[in-house]
C-alpha cells in the first residue's frame, strides 16, 4: 500500500485511477477472506461513491482523499450493522454516526467496512469475537493479538491505509507487534470517542494501524479534534506540531524486561544491536528496571479498575431495548429475562470479567481490591511524572517474544503465563494516558517482535517525530535474531 500523500496526489489528479484502484483493493480484501478479519464490506456503496462526479468535486484536494479505511466494529456507523464481536450486540444498527467517521470521511476517507474484535473488545487473542477467530497472516497457527484484531490484519495484509481501533491495555500496540506494524494510541482525550462502543472509561482510547509513521501524522491531523460531545475530549489541547527532535539534548530511557518475561536471545538483540544504531544517532540512552512493585501488579490492578468499569458501562446490554434477545418469552420476572439473555449471549470470557468485576466492587471487598487499584495508578503517575523530569522517551520491547500459538493460547496452564508475560508494560500508557506507539523492530523465525516507545501527555507530534527516527534507523527485514 502506497503512503497516504502519494495515493492523495494520484487520486486528485485521475478520477479514472481512483475507481480502478477501488476494484482491484475489493479484489485483493476478498481473496483474503480466509483469515477471517472483516464483518462486510461496503462494496457497491464505495464503487457507487467515488464514480460520483458530485464526490469527485466535494472531497478533491481534502488531506485523505480516496485513502481507504476500515473501522472496528465497536465504533458506530449511521445505518450499518454494530455488533462488537458480540452476540448481545446481535442485529443492533445504530441511527447515528462515530465522529472518528465522520472525521474521516469528511476530510475524503473511504470507509471499506467494519473489521473483527473480541467481544466487546474484552479479550487479548483474536479468538474471542463471535465471527470465529481471526487469523494471523503471517502464520495461520499463532494469534494475531487482540482485541483490535481484524484491523490489524487489515494493515498487515496491505489492504489498507490504515485501520481503527480502541486500545484500553494494548489493543492496538500487542496485535501490531505481533504483525510488525505501526500502532499508535494517542494521549488520552485527544480523540473524540462518541460512538465508540465503551470498555472501561478511564481507559479506553482511540487508536489506530498504519503502514508508516507519516501516514500516522496525516491521520492525527484529522482526529485530534474536539468533540463536545465526549466529556473527556480536550477543548484546548497545547500541541506542537513540529517540535524537534535533538539527539544532543533528548534523553531516552530503555526499560529492561525482568527476567521472567522474556528469552534470553530477545533481551540481547533489544540491547546490543538496536541500542547501539540509536548511540550511534547522538542521543543519551540509560536503562532502568522496574520495581517489582510495578512490576508484579501492573496486570492484577488493571484488571481491577476495567472489569469493574465494564460492568457499569456495559450494563444497558440486556437484550430488552436493541441487540439479541431469546425467542423463549416465559419469562414473568424481568431480571430473569435479563439474566437468561446475557446468558446465552456472552462468551465464558466475558462471563469471568463481569464476575471478577462484580466481586472487586462489592462493598466489602472495594478497599481491598478497588481503592488499592486506584492508589496505585496515582502512585504510578508520580514514578513516571518523576522519570519525565529527567529522560523524554521511554523504550521497551511491545512484547517479549512473537505471537503465541492458538494451541498454546488455549491451553489454560499456559494462558496464564502469556497474559503476564506479554501484557505488562503496555498498560502503562494507558494508566497515565500517555501517547505510546509501537515499531516493527525485529523478526525471530521471520516473526515479528516490536518495539514501544511512550512520551509525556500531549506530547504526541513529539513521539511521531521521535518514532520517525527510529523508522529509519532500524532495518526491519534485516534486524533478525538467530533462530
Amino acid at each position: 500500500m502506497q503512503k497516504i500523500k502519494d495515493l492523495v496526489n494520484i487520486f486528485n489528479n485521475n478520477q479514472k485511477k481512483l475507481i480502478s484502484f477501488y476494484k482491484d483493493l475489493f479484489e485483493k480484501i476478498t481473496a483474503n477472506k480466509k483469515y477471517n478479519f472483516f464483518i462486510e464490506l461496503y462494496i457497491e456503496e464505495v464503487m457507487k461513491k467515488i464514480k460520483s462526479p458530485l464526490f469527485y468535486k466535494k472531497y478533491k484536494n481534502k488531506p485523505l482523499f480516496g485513502v481507504p479505511f476500515f473501522l472496528k466494529d465497536n465504533f458506530t456507523v449511521n445505518g450499518k450493522i454494530t455488533s462488537a464481536g458480540s452476540k448481545i450486540l446481535e442485529g443492533f444498527i445504530p441511527n447515528f454516526d462515530s465522529t472518528v467517521h465522520k472525521l474521516l470521511t469528511d476530510d475524503g476517507a473511504i470507509l471499506l467496512g467494519k473489521t473483527i474484535m473480541d467481544e466487546l473488545a474484552m479479550g487479548a487473542t483474536g479468538l474471542e469475537a463471535k465471527e470465529g477467530y481471526v487469523l494471523n497472516n503471517l502464520d495461520t497457527n499463532r494469534i494475531v493479538g487482540g482485541s483490535s484484531s481484524g484491523s490489524a490484519v487489515s494493515i498487515s495484509l496491505k489492504v489498507a491505509s490504515f485501520a481503527l481501533g480502541s486500545d484500553t491495555g494494548d489493543s492496538v500496540r500487542r496485535p501490531a507487534s505481533f504483525l510488525g506494524i505501526v500502532g499508535f494510541k494517542p494521549t488520552f482525550g485527544l480523540i473524540s470517542r462518541f460512538g465508540l462502543l465503551p470498555f472501561s472509561p478511564s481507559l479506553d482510547t482511540v487508536a489506530f494501524f498504519s503502514n508508516s509513521i507519516s501516514d500516522a501524522r496525516m491521520i492525527s491531523k484529522t482526529l485530534f479534534h474536539f468533540d463536545s460531545k465526549d466529556f473527556v475530549c480536550q477543548k484546548n489541547p497545547k500541541l506542537i506540531l513540529n517540535k524537534r527532535v535533538d539527539s544532543k539534548i533528548h534523553k531516552i530511557l530503555i526499560l529492561k524486561p525482568h527476567s521472567k518475561s522474556v528469552k534470553k536471545e530477545n533481551n540481547d538483540f533489544f540491547n546490543d544491536n538496536f541500542v547501539v544504531k540509536i548511540i550511534n544517532e547522538g542521543f543519551n540512552v540509560s536503562y532502568l528496571s522496574l520495581p517489582d512493585e510495578i512490576t508484579t501488579n501492573l496486570l492484577f490492578f488493571y484488571q481491577i479498575i476495567s472489569f469493574s468499569e465494564s460492568l457499569s458501562s456495559q450494563a444497558n446490554l440486556t437484550g430488552i431495548n436493541f441487540g439479541f434477545n431469546h425467542k423463549n418469552h416465559q419469562e414473568s420476572d424481568f431480571n430473569e429475562l435479563i439474566k437468561t439473555n446475557r446468558s446465552l449471549a456472552f462468551r465464558k470470557e466475558l462471563k469471568r470479567r463481569y464476575t471478577l468485576g462484580s466481586f472487586f466492587t462489592q462493598q466489602e471487598n472495594q478497599k481491598t481490591f478497588y481503592l488499592k487499584a486506584m492508589k496505585f495508578r496515582r502512585y504510578l503517575n508520580d514514578y513516571f511524572n518523576e522519570l519525565f523530569n529527567k529522560f523524554d522517551f521511554i523504550i521497551h520491547l511491545s512484547t517479549f517474544d512473537v505471537a503465541p500459538t492458538i494451541e498454546e493460547v488455549l491451553k489454560e496452564k499456559h494462558n496464564k503465563t502469556l497474559v503476564t508475560s506479554i501484557n505488562d508494560y503496555l498498560i502503562i500508557a494507558n494508566f497515565l494516558g500517555l501517547p505510546s506507539i509501537n515499531l516493527p523492530l525485529t523478526k525471530k523465525k521471520d516473526l515479528p517482535i516490536g518495539i514501544n516507545v511512550f512520551t509525556r501527555f500531549n506530547d504526541d507530534y513529539f513521539l511521531l517525530n521521535f518514532a520517525e527516527i527510529l523508522e529509519k534507523i532500524i532495518i526491519f527485514k534485516k534486524n533478525k535474531i538467530n533462530n
